[in-house]
């Protein structure tokens, strides 16, 4: 492989859209199986995009309280309480639409 391909590729997929789609399937399994790992399991690799949103100064209030969302998730599962894992789980799915609605609009890339 391309070292410079490599270099993109690894931050991109660590840091960006693909662990975060991975960790979201990953938390919704976990709550629709009421698996309470697989939504820890989802917290864990959440982790990386969260140190990305730590570092901008107006997010990162979001990068702290993403994860403790998560393990609520993961605590209502385990109570088998899947309206509140529900509840602590949509933050994490707004802040993400959130941010991609302001990536489309900065880029012109919005589809309606």
């Amino acid at each position: 492989m391309n070292q410079s391909f490599l270099d993109f590729f690894i931050p991109f997929f660590i840091f960006g859209w693909p662990l975060f789609i991975i960790s979201v399937l990953t938390s919704i399994m976990g709550i629709l199986n009421n698996r309470y790992g697989l939504v820890l399991l989802g917290t864990v690799l959440i982790l990386p995009f969260v140190y990305y949103l730590a570092g901008t100064r107006t997010l990162f209030i979001f990068a702290i309280l993403i994860p403790l969302f998560q393990l609520g998730c993961a605590w209502a599962v385990k109570e088998e309480n899947n309206w509140l894992a529900w509840v602590l789980f949509s933050p994490t799915i707004l802040v993400r639409v959130w941010l991609l609605m302001i990536s489309f609009t900065y880029t012109n890339l919005m589809p309606f």
